[in-house]
C-alpha cells in the first residue's frame, strides 16, 4: 500500500507538512488531560490523517469537496476539547485551493473562515485561536490556488510539448511517404508502359522488346538505388545534426570550431549512429563546460569495419578520466562494443571507435 501516488512530482513535502500537527498534539495534553479526551483526539487525528493522504489521490476538481468536509468537520469537532485542532482548517484551506475552479476555492475558502470565527465564538477560545487560523487559513488558500495554477501552466506546456513532438513525427513521417512515392511511384509508372511496349512487340520486333526490357532492368536498378540513397540520407541524418548542434554550441561558448574528414558511412548501423550522436554532444558539452578551450576540432572517418570519431581539444585537460561525464560516454560506447581513448597531452583529444555495422548485419 502507498500513501501517495506515484510520479506526482511533489516528493516528501506532504510528509513535512505533518509537521504542523505539532500543535494539534500539544494541544492534547492542555489541562485538564483525561483518557476519554486523548482517545477523542487520537480518533480525530487518525481521521484527518487518512483523509489527508486521501486528498493527494484525487488530482483536482469536485472530487476534493468530500475530504476537505471531512477535515472541517474533524476541526470543529477537535476545536471543542483541543485548541491546537484549528490547525486542521489550514489543510483544508490548501486543498480548497486545488478544486479547479478559482471561484469555487474562493467561496470554499471564505466558508471556512466564517466556521473558524463561529468556532471561535461559541468556543470561547482566544483572539490569537481566530488571527492564527484565520490569517493562515486564507494564506495556505491563496497558496493552493496559485500551486494549482502553475501546475496547470505546466501540464499545458507538457501536453502541448507532445503535441508538437507528434506533430513532428507525422511530418516526418509523410515527406518520407512523398519522397518514396516520387521515386518508386515514377519508376514504376514508366517500367508498367515500358512492359505493355515489350509484351506487343515480342512477336513483331523481338529486338526492340529486348531492348524495352533492358531498359526497364535500368530503371528497377536507377529505382532501388534512389530508394537506398533515401533511406541512408534518413538515417544520417542523426549524426550530421549533432555535428551541426555541435559547431552552434562552440560557437555560442566562443570556441573556434574545426571539422575535418567528415564521412559519415552509408553502411552506420542506426544504434551506433545515435551511440555517436550522444557521446559527440557529452563530449562537447565537456569541453565548453570544463577545458577551458579555445579550439576544438572534430573528426569523422571510417574504414571497412570501423567508424571513427576524434575530439581534440587545446584546452586543461581532464584531471581524472571517471569524471566530467566520462563514465556515461564509456557506458553508451561499450554497449555497442566500441573503445575509448583519451589522451591528456597538449590539451585533450578523445578517440572513439565503434563497429560501423551491428554483430548481425
Amino acid at each position: 500500500m502507498r500513501l501517495l501516488p506515484k510520479n506526482t512530482g511533489i516528493g516528501w513535502l506532504p510528509y513535512a507538512w505533518l509537521a504542523f500537527l505539532g500543535f494539534f498534539i500539544f494541544g492534547m495534553f492542555i489541562p485538564p488531560v483525561t483518557g476519554i479526551k486523548i482517545f477523542l483526539n487520537l480518533a480525530a487525528l487518525a481521521i484527518f490523517v487518512v483523509t489527508f493522504f486521501r486528498c493527494y489521490w484525487i488530482d483536482h476538481g469536485k472530487q476534493l469537496a468530500l475530504p476537505i468536509s471531512i477535515i472541517v468537520a474533524v476541526a470543529v469537532s477537535a476545536s471543542v476539547i483541543n485548541p491546537g485542532a484549528s490547525v486542521l482548517f489550514h489543510y483544508a484551506s490548501f486543498f480548497a485551493g486545488r478544486l479547479g475552479n478559482t471561484k469555487h476555492s474562493v467561496i470554499t475558502i471564505v466558508a471556512i473562515l466564517i466556521i473558524i470565527i463561529v468556532c471561535w465564538y461559541f468556543g470561547g477560545h482566544s483572539l490569537q485561536y481566530l488571527f492564527t487560523a484565520g490569517l493562515v487559513s486564507i494564506a495556505l488558500g491563496i497558496m493552493g490556488i496559485q500551486i494549482y495554477r502553475s501546475d496547470m501552466i505546466q501540464r499545458q506546456l507538457n501536453q502541448s510539448e507532445a503535441e508538437r513532438k507528434e506533430l513532428a513525427v507525422i511530418a516526418e513521417r509523410e515527406r518520407i511517404a512523398r519522397d518514396l512515392h516520387d521515386i518508386v511511384g515514377h519508376a514504376l509508372t514508366v517500367v508498367s508502359l515500358k512492359s505493355q511496349v515489350a509484351h506487343k512487340m515480342v512477336g513483331s520486333d523481338p529486338d526492340q522488346a529486348r531492348n524495352e526490357l533492358d531498359e526497364i532492368s535500368t530503371i528497377a536498378s536507377d529505382a532501388l538505388s534512389e530508394v537506398r540513397k533515401t533511406i541512408n540520407d534518413y538515417r544520417q541524418s542523426g549524426i550530421q545534426r549533432a555535428i551541426d548542434d555541435a559547431e552552434q554550441a562552440l560557437k555560442a561558448a566562443n570556441i573556434k570550431a574545426k571539422f575535418r574528414e567528415i564521412d559519415i558511412p552509408e553502411d552506420l548501423a542506426s544504434d551506433h549512429e545515435q551511440t555517436l550522436s550522444m557521446v559527440l554532444k557529452e563530449t562537447v558539452t565537456n569541453v565548453i563546460r570544463h577545458s577551458g578551450a579555445t579550439t576544438c576540432e572534430i573528426a569523422l572517418h571510417n574504414n571497412q569495419e570501423q567508424t571513427i570519431m576524434t575530439v581534440n581539444d587545446n584546452g586543461d585537460g581532464f584531471k581524472s578520466n571517471d569524471g566530467n561525464g566520462l563514465k556515461g560516454i564509456r557506458e553508451r560506447i561499450n554497449s555497442v562494443n566500441g573503445s575509448l581513448t583519451i589522451n591528456n597531452e597538449n590539451g585533450t583529444k578523445i578517440k572513439v571507435c565503434i563497429p560501423t555495422k551491428t554483430a548481425y548485419e
